[in-house]
């Protein structure tokens, strides 16, 4: 295993076994097994279990029950005949086809999914066997792991021979200046795989969906795992930079932020953190752009979505990428909600924006009326 100096083999141990001792119980059963106690327990041979949202979901799909008309029926007639009527269906079906489900259970006994017969839960195991290997493989370091009570479980990684630059105008040469790697992560839905683009000058880290490199899978056949290899060889076939990672930078950096991109910023940090309004400015420069509105008459907090789009402000869409992964990748002293996951997700967010179209690119400056 290659490990950063971050990340000791000890360390690397410890979080694997830490990661085992989470790994929710997974259980085949014949889904007429289950009773419905509420809408949020249910009991299994005696034993009383938790079921999350999400499970429910799950039931309601594999029943042919929609969650609106679930929704429907709770609101009108109450819980107790939405329950009637979910055993009673689910029973019947169950008789009639015998149905068979895998329940993933956490550690805290709560039914966190309920899949289908025929689709796989990536394990603890497979998920570590895949990194592993595509670590030692391919020469990546790990930059960060982290894991939840929830099973899931989170690997950065970086190829320090992937370093590339960015210029152009707009850019800081010094400060462009990144390594390409993979963001590993296991949870109940399945397998994901994205590109992670380690800005080196700062430290911040970014994982990107938006790019045709990244990889999802939710099934572990012999087909699901071929195509899933061929798609990380293609990653790795160009050194793990994003097609298109240049160009969307360049723009970024050349593209105002709109009232409504910045104050999206604000409420990701401000939503998951403890942080005070002034403390936010470093991370998401907004003070001189409020307070040119409200010099014209303007306040910003009164305009509507839509007029928020189309009001420009004096930061770039780059600047308030790199406000968001600031805050994310280091810890500046204020208290993180859940930060095992927060980080991670407002690291995809912070990708999300930066490949996304950003609502002024198409706006003209002057206009004849």
């Amino acid at each position: 295993m290659n490990l950063s100096k971050q990340i000791t083999q000890q360390h690397w141990n410890s979080f694997k076994d830490n990661a085992f001792k989470k790994q929710p119980l997974r259980k085949e059963i014949n889904l007429a097994d289950i009773k419905f106690l509420t809408l949020n327990d249910v009991d299994y041979c005696g034993l009383k279990l938790g079921m999350s949202k999400k499970a429910i979901k799950d039931i309601m799909n594999i029943l042919g029950l929609s969650q609106a008309f679930g929704g429907k029926i709770n609101s009108v007639f109450g819980e107790q005949f939405t329950n009637t009527l979910l055993n009673t269906m689910k029973d019947a079906i169950s008789m009639k086809k015998g149905i068979q489900v895998t329940l993933l259970v956490s550690p805290e006994r709560i039914i966190q999914r309920i899949h289908k017969a025929g689709s796989s839960w990536v394990s603890t195991e497979n998920f570590f066997d895949l990194v592993e290997r595509t670590i030692d493989k391919n020469g990546l370091i790990v930059n960060n792991c982290e894991t939840n009570n929830d099973g899931g479980i989170i690997v950065k990684t970086t190829n320090p021979n992937s370093e590339f630059d960015i210029k152009g105008k707009g850019l800081d040469a010094k400060q462009e200046v990144f390594q390409g790697g993979l963001n590993f992560m296991r949870n109940y839905t399945g397998l994901q795989v994205d590109p992670y683009l380690y800005r080196l000058w700062c430290s911040n880290g970014m994982v990107t969906r938006e790019f045709e490199e990244s990889i999802r899978m939710t099934n572990i056949q012999p087909r699901d795992w071929e195509q899933f290899h061929k798609n990380l060889e293609r990653i790795e076939a160009n050194n793990y930079q994003p097609q298109g990672f240049v160009d969307k930078v360049k723009m970024a950096a050349n593209t105002p932020a709109s009232l409504a991109e910045m104050d999206m910023a604000i409420n990701l940090i401000k939503n998951n953190s403890d942080i005070k309004d002034l403390d936010i400015n470093p991370f998401v420069s907004y003070g001189e752009t409020y307070n040119s509105f409200k010099k014209m008459g303007i306040q910003p907090r009164e305009l509507s979505r839509a007029q928020k789009r189309n009001a420009r402000t004096n930061v770039s869409i780059w600047d308030i990428v790199n406000g968001i992964t600031d805050f994310a990748s280091h810890d500046y002293g204020f208290q993180i909600k859940d930060p095992e996951n927060t980080r991670n997700e407002m690291m995809v967010q912070a990708g999300g924006l930066l490949t996304k179209q950003y609502d002024t690119q198409n706006l003209l400056v002057a206009q004849p009326f």
